[in-house]
């Protein structure tokens, strides 16, 4: 929708879009290329190099000089910060998401469930690329225990509930989260008076 980037190339890196149907879907949208998880460092440069054409891509960072590598740096810590901004919401919706499938019947939580891990596998590793490694692996436990309640049936969400309840509160009091909601709910607050 930003004419700025109407022509920038779109290389998504995941592991979701391996099936033809997905890749297929995902260009309609607008992906351009893939890179399947784990990331291999010389794939993503030969596919960045294929968009933008030869010589485009430093043979390392050496390459880029002072000011490039400063200008590099600069555009990860603002990606780092943006992620961070938005976290304490994730976790809230997260929340909100288990409280929801927890009230549920059982026979009309495995949409719900699949949108929660959906959203759950989105912080295993982004967390980590991001500096929020302790949070990525609480992130990646809940997605097993979600996967087992999926493939041993609904009727083991009642037993693995309070290990949810558990992974969801470890995320929740990550130094970072657990500030930033503190001060989400004091706004809240001075938004409901």
């Amino acid at each position: 929708a930003d004419d700025r980037f109407k022509n920038t190339p779109i290389i998504a890196m995941t592991a979701v879009y391996k099936d033809a149907v997905y890749k297929m879907e995902a260009r309609r949208i607008g992906m351009d290329d893939f890179i399947e998880k784990p990331l291999n460092f010389e794939e993503l440069l030969n596919k960045v190099e294929s968009r933008l054409g030869p010589n485009t891509v430093p043979e390392n960072l050496d390459d880029l000089g002072d000011e490039g590598q400063e200008e590099l740096e600069k555009q990860l810590q603002e990606l780092q910060q943006n992620y961070a901004k938005q976290l304490p919401t994730k976790i809230m919706e997260l929340e909100m998401m288990w409280d929801s499938i927890r009230k549920e019947d059982k026979n009309n939580v495995r949409g719900p469930l699949t949108d929660f891990r959906r959203r759950v596998h989105r912080l295993t590793g982004s967390g980590t690329t991001f500096g929020f490694k302790d949070l990525s692996d609480n992130a990646r436990q809940l997605e097993i225990v979600v996967d087992g309640i999926m493939a041993s049936g609904l009727h083991t969400l009642d037993v693995r509930h309070e290990r949810i309840n558990i992974l969801l509160d470890n995320m929740r009091h990550h130094p970072y989260v657990s500030t930033e909601l503190e001060i989400l709910q004091q706004l809240k607050e001075q938004e409901k008076k």
